[in-house]
């Protein structure tokens, strides 16, 4: 299965909002992402039929197994990424976590797998990669 680059963002700011483990508010949702409570309750509804998250009352929602299984293999390969940003590439934290986050959530997979071995080996990544990801 993939996911859009939107749903990815959800699934990482459940993920860092409540440590992975712990219900979060979808109202919290909406304040990280700065988005409207609807758009938050729609995505919600996507996320809860793809099997990523269930959701409780009063707005809460849980990752599932499945969605804690990827969200932390896509916090896993940002913080990897970040750190190869501000580490080889020499840009702040907060510009290395944003570009990261677009990387990320805009690549396939597979291609976010390989980065991260090319990260963790040492391996220069092609500029190319970037300009791919932050265009799109």
């Amino acid at each position: 299965m993939e996911l859009s680059h939107t749903a990815c963002r959800y699934l990482l700011t459940i993920y860092e909002l409540g440590g992975g483990l712990e219900a979060v508010r979808s109202v919290d949702v909406s304040r990280r992402l700065n988005v409207a409570a609807s758009s938050v309750a729609h995505m919600l509804g996507i996320l809860d039929r793809e099997g990523m998250i269930e959701r409780r009352r009063y707005g809460r929602v849980r990752l599932t197994s499945s969605g804690l299984r990827w969200a932390n293999r896509l916090y896993t390969d940002r913080v990897l990424l970040e750190a190869y940003l501000r580490e080889h590439l020499g840009v702040d934290g907060e510009t290395a976590r944003l570009d990261a986050d677009r990387c990320l959530c805009c690549l396939s997979p597979t291609t976010r797998a390989r980065m991260s071995e090319m990260v963790l080996s040492g391996t220069p990544l092609p500029s190319v990669l970037f300009r791919q990801a932050l265009c799109s």
